[in-house]
């Protein structure tokens, strides 16, 4: 065998196959020909005018929706904004009275053993007003308080309410 031998065997049976796909692309087209090609067409244009009508419907409702949308969003944020000022207030707030009742509970601590000084002193003083009675007779309470809150340093309940 030659080399034009295969060379005209190889041109054969590409022959052949150009001869199928012709046929079958014969067949396809009758398949088209034969269909109703207008009312597809006509079919493919109802289509796309629907879906112009749909974009162009979508199209205004984002335009005003979405200018809604943005208006109620900036309002939002607004209102985010004061509320977050309004909550650091609070938290100021809050934090006062947690200082004032600190404070509070202090000087109602001091006041209370203030109290408790002066019933001692005035247990002190009682005694010693007896035994004194007769050099200072017209001894007022407070002297004797101020007299006691001067042989002790812990402060009277009178200091303790003028610091406070």
């Amino acid at each position: 065998m030659t080399f034009a031998t295969v060379i005209n065997l190889a041109l054969v049976l590409l022959c052949a196959g150009v001869l199928v796909q012709c046929s079958r692309m014969m067949r396809s087209l009758r398949a088209v020909q034969s269909g109703d090609l207008q009312a597809m067409v006509s079919s493919l244009d109802n289509v796309t005018v629907q879906a112009r009508s749909v974009l162009s419907d979508l199209k205004v409702l984002l335009s005003t929706e979405g200018a809604a949308n943005a208006r109620v969003v900036e309002s939002a944020e607004a209102l985010r904004d004061e509320l977050s000022v309004m909550v650091g207030i609070g938290n100021a707030m809050a934090e006062r009275i947690v200082e004032a009742t600190a404070e509070a509970r202090q000087v109602e601590a001091a006041l209370a053993r203030s109290v408790a000084d002066e019933e001692m002193l005035d247990e002190a003083a009682g005694t010693e007003a007896v035994t004194a009675s007769t050099d200072d007779a017209d001894m007022s309470y407070e002297d004797a308080a101020d007299a006691a809150a001067m042989n002790d340093e812990r402060p009277s309940v009178v200091a303790v309410a003028k610091a406070a």
